[in-house]
Formats: structure tokens, C-alpha cells, sequence
């Protein structure tokens, strides 16, 4: 189990280096882009199963048949479940939108590109976050965590290397329609409520230790 996880989490440093890389020389090759993307969600879908601080009592006991769910982390988990079905709402919309414009070249300014501009990023935090809260991993959320903040960072480069090349004036119009460039006040909320719901789950968990 140790020797998995040691593993895992090798291949999340390791890959999130790699990103990082990736992204800040301007790589091309967007195939490796892509697999490291893959990659990196890949590990953090595993790394519950094998993390050495994954709390009992969460959702993921009844999978990993090593506790039974308290009733305080069943109620956060029906919470959780919400926001993250919130997230595949967003994505589906997003990624509905931009496959629908792809060949088009056009801005994208409607549904959820209306209230932020880039929800295809926020849909990523709302649903990995909800997963690693409700499979109860600590390292999970941290890494997770640490991702979106390299993401915020880089929706800012792709804006003006990206975006405002592109369409100009256009984008420019845009950014003061819509000033949040990942989270909208609602988001915020429901977000910084996962974290504290997960939190709360902590407490819970060693209490009933």
C-alpha cells in the first residue's frame, strides 16, 4: 500500500513539474499536454485509495470497507455530492459551447462564459474537489488545491498571449462584461463551504476515533 502511494504521489510532483514546464515555455505539443493532464487526473482518482491520511468515517469508507460513514460525514457528503454535480453541470455547458464554436473562431461570451471566463477550469475544482472530499484524502485536496492556484496563474498568460492576440479589441470588451476571471461570487461560496465542510469532516473523524 505504502510502495502504491509512494508511487502515486511521485508521478503527481513529477507531472505537475512537468505541466508547469510545459506551460511556461509555450510547448507546442499539445498530444503531451494532454497525456500529463490526463495523467495528473488519473493519480489524484487513485491516490484515495492509497492515501496514508485518508480520513475514516467519509463516504469512501463504505468503498474501502475500512469504517462505517458517521452521520455528520454522510450529511457533508450529500452537500458535496451537489456542488460536484454542479461542476459536471458547468463542464457540459462549457465544453458543449466550445466545441460548438471551434471551427467558428468566434468569442465565446454566452451561459457560462457569461458570468466567468474561464468555467471549464472552475468545473475542474468543483468536481475534484467534491471526489476527494467525499473519498476523504487530505493529500488529494492539498494537491488538487495546488493545481488551481497554477491554473489561476495561467488563465492570466493565456489571456494575453492567447486570447487578447486574437481577438482584441473584442476580448477587451469582454473583460469588463465579465470582470471574474475563474470564480463568481456563487462559486466562491460554494467552494470555500466544500473547504469547510471538509474540515469539519476532519474534526469529525478524529472525535470519533
Amino acid at each position: 500500500m505504502l510502495g502504491l502511494f509512494i508511487i502515486i504521489f511521485m508521478i503527481l510532483v513529477l507531472d505537475h513539474i512537468l505541466i508547469i514546464i510545459l506551460r511556461r515555455k509555450e510547448s507546442k505539443n499539445k498530444i503531451l499536454i494532454y497525456f500529463c493532464s490526463i495523467l495528473y487526473a488519473s493519480a489524484l482518482f487513485f491516490i484515495p485509495f492509497y492515501d496514508p491520511l485518508q480520513l475514516s468515517g467519509f463516504w469512501a469508507s463504505v468503498i474501502l470497507q475500512n469504517s462505517e460513514p458517521t452521520l455528520p460525514s454522510f450529511i457533508i457528503g450529500l452537500i458535496v455530492i451537489n456542488c460536484g454535480i454542479y461542476g459536471i453541470h458547468i463542464f457540459l455547458i462549457s465544453a458543449n459551447l466550445i466545441w460548438a464554436e471551434k471551427y467558428r473562431g468566434r468569442l465565446i461570451s454566452t451561459s457560462q462564459f457569461s458570468k466567468r471566463r474561464f468555467p471549464i477550469y472552475v468545473s475542474y475544482h468543483l468536481i475534484g474537489l467534491s471526489y476527494l472530499i467525499l473519498m476523504g484524502s487530505i493529500i488529494g485536496v492539498i494537491f488538487l488545491s495546488l493545481m488551481i492556484i497554477f491554473l489561476y496563474f495561467d488563465t492570466i498568460k493565456i489571456e494575453k498571449t492567447v486570447l487578447i492576440p486574437r481577438f482584441k479589441e473584442e476580448y477587451y470588451k469582454y473583460q469588463k462584461q465579465v470582470p471574474k476571471r475563474m470564480y463568481s461570487s456563487e462559486l466562491l461560496f460554494i467552494l470555500i463551504l466544500e473547504y469547510i465542510l471538509f474540515v469539519i469532516g476532519i474534526v469529525f473523524s478524529f472525535i470519533s476515533i
